[in-house]
């Protein structure tokens, strides 16, 4: 994430170590056949079961992203079904370092079947058929797969496992932080490995993609050869460009306290809680921007100064509001609003600037422009979501004489109104930021090593691929919100996604996200950070609510995980693969500076709250995108 655009994220490579073999180019289709479990009912009802599942791999002439799944019945596989066989295929074709593109995915799955569970199988299947690897017999699994090539855990496992060993497998594997179970039959905690030398089985917990495919294959593959983590330490000149930036940043955030502290002293006469609240804010990230300066920890000190002027934009902007609204000074709400519809121009622009820094062409020049832009995306996100409304308002309160005479409606146009103007103003800050960066970026350039000499990364292959799996993730999304974790009586499936949208900011930027890439706006660049961002916003919250178990986020913003050893074991595997990743990005020349800062932010992040483990292990995956990136993982 950009330190201003906190949206959680992901990645779709895995474990690098050693440089795996070459694989040749695949010249006729392969297919296996593996067995799928399932479980269904509840309580004393509750059973499992194996269905076979047919993977197919053939060679694409067409060199488009293609990936399908085929049905006995119309609908007999759902959206989770969909999303999971996408997910695997960029996975495994991210952890064989072969473009996805070269191949047609296929799985034919009999019946009635949904859910993300047998993710870890189909990328382990996957994986297998493009290196030519027969499968064990007798051998399935369980498991979600994440983006960054890690399992997640799934429920149900103890009745998966019986009626697997009932239907005559041998070899069963289940994901991290599974072992200890809830039989749902009798409601008490089971150890899977007792529970396998019952069933006369072998059971083995698995990590990760490489672990999975082993165990599929009897294949043991070379282990990752980690970068030390001293090496992920700011060079002098990567420091000197992170100070620079810190200075600036305290230069903007002083010259806003000037012009905010009039503003909020006028506000103080008429709220004097509002306002204690906003300065009490500040205070707070004052002590924290410089207990941390004094420390050395650049990254996290500039992360608390940009919130910082992130908050007194939005406060600035909010008073005037408020003092128009109060002044009932409708012409001025009516500029307010038509500046408003300025963010988009000011996204061409940011585009322009960059691509004029960054010319387009290579790998590094392509990387640099693409993290730049994250701050450009984001103010594109919250501008597209708001345009609508906007547009409203603004003739709204052009014609307007008189506020409403009833309260509700009065206070109702006020909060919709000042929310408008509120989010329309932190395009200044996201401009802001991302010249600075760009600015600062620009001179840590490498200047020796193959990677100078790569070519660009961004295409339009690589979009179409990221963002069909990024629809498809978000499909069951919407699933899972409807049925579960935003479900709510007496509302049509359409408003539960809409109430829950209300309730987490990311979920509501997926939808957003979702619609961006038919506006034409911005560049190629920006329509590649729209399209991975897509792809890595849904794959996280879909590990998030559904393997990890988390709650909704509280009035607070914050999210409490149920499954915290399942998180505590992602954190350490996706901070062991930005070293694995990051060792082979360092032998092409150049471990990216944006990595760094995302692997120091993640490192600060793992020993908090649940909220900040989570998006530790979301700046965790980032860096590693990056680092992936370098290797050329998404041309």
């Amino acid at each position: 994430m950009r330190l201003l655009s906190i949206i959680v994220i992901a990645t779709s490579a895995v474990s690098l170590g050693q440089p795996l073999k070459l694989l040749k180019p695949l010249t006729a289709p392969r297919e296996a056949t593996v067995k799928v479990v399932w479980f269904k009912g509840k309580g004393e009802n509750a059973t499992g079961g194996t269905s076979a599942m047919k993977v197919r791999l053939a060679p694409n002439k067409s060199r488009e992203a293609s990936v399908g799944v085929m049905e006995e019945f119309a609908g007999g596989a759902g959206d989770q079904w969909r999303m999971t066989t996408w997910q695997a295929a960029i996975g495994a074709s991210a952890f064989n370092r072969v473009p996805m593109t070269d191949y047609e995915f296929l799985v034919r799955v009999g019946g009635h079947i949904d859910g993300p569970s047998a993710g870890l199988l189909t990328t382990a299947t996957f994986v297998a058929l493009q290196r030519g690897k027969a499968l064990k017999p007798a051998t399935t699994m369980t498991g979600t797969i994440n983006p960054d090539g890690s399992s997640g855990p799934v429920g149900g496992i103890v009745q998966k496992m019986k009626g697997a060993a009932a239907d005559g497998i041998t070899r069963f594997g289940f994901p991290i932080g599974g072992r200890e179970q809830l039989d749902i039959a009798t409601g008490e905690r089971v150890d899977l490995l007792a529970l396998a030398r019952q069933l006369k089985i072998e059971a083995k917990e698995l990590r990760t993609i490489n672990e999975a495919y082993e165990f599929l294959t009897g294949e043991a593959l070379p282990p990752g050869q980690p970068l030390a983590e001293s090496e992920m330490e700011f060079s002098v000149d990567e420091a000197a460009a992170m100070k620079l930036i810190l200075q600036q940043a305290e230069a903007s955030y002083l010259s806003l306290v000037d012009e905010a502290l009039p503003l909020l002293k006028q506000a103080e006469a008429v709220d004097p809680a509002w306002t204690k609240t906003q300065l009490d804010a500040l205070g707070a990230l004052d002590q924290k921007v410089k207990s941390l300066t004094a420390k050395g920890d650049l990254v996290n000190a500039y992360a608390q100064r940009a919130e910082g002027i992130d908050r007194l934009i939005v406060s600035i902007a909010y008073i005037r509001f408020w003092v128009a609204w109060r002044e009932r000074d409708f012409g001025e709400i009516t500029r307010q609003l038509n500046r408003a519809k300025g963010v988009f121009s000011e996204i061409d622009l940011l585009a322009k600037e960059v691509d004029s820094k960054f010319a387009a062409g290579t790998l590094v020049n392509d990387l640099f422009a693409s993290d730049v832009l994250e701050d450009g995306y984001a103010a594109l996100v919250v501008a597209a979501r708001d345009e609508a409304i906007r547009a409203q308002l603004a003739t709204f309160f052009s014609e307007l004489k008189a506020v409403p005479e009833d309260a509700q409606q009065r206070d109702q146009l006020f909060s919709v109104t000042g929310g408008v103007v509120r989010r329309a103003s932190q395009i200044r800050a996201r401009r802001e930021n991302a010249r600075r960066f760009a600015d600062a970026w620009a001179g840590t350039r490498p200047t020796t090593g193959a990677v100078t000499k790569a070519k660009g990364i961004i295409s339009k292959k690589s979009e179409t691929a990221l963002y069909a799996s990024g629809v498809a993730s978000l499909a069951y999304l919407d699933a899972l919100v409807t049925s579960s974790i935003g479900a709510k009586a007496g509302l049509s499936e359409s408003a539960q996604r809409e109430a829950f949208a209300q309730v987490d900011a990311a979920y509501k930027d997926a939808l957003t996200l979702r619609d961006l890439l038919k506006l034409e706006v911005g560049s190629d660049r920006l329509r590649f950070v729209i399209a991975y961002r897509l792809h890595f916003v849904t794959a996280s919250l879909n590990n998030q609510y559904y393997a990890l178990g988390a709650s909704p986020p509280d009035q607070t913003g914050s999210i409490t995980v149920e499954n915290t050893r399942a998180l505590a074991a992602q954190l350490d595997l996706a901070r062991q693969g930005v070293l694995e990743s990051c060792q082979g990005a360092k032998q092409l020349g150049w471990i990216p500076l944006m990595a760094k800062v995302r692997f120091s932010w993640a490192v600060g992040a793992r020993e908090g709250s649940d909220t900040e483990k989570l998006e530790g292990l979301q700046q965790f995956w980032l860096a590693r995108f990056w680092c992936d990136a370098v290797q050329g993982r998404y041309r």
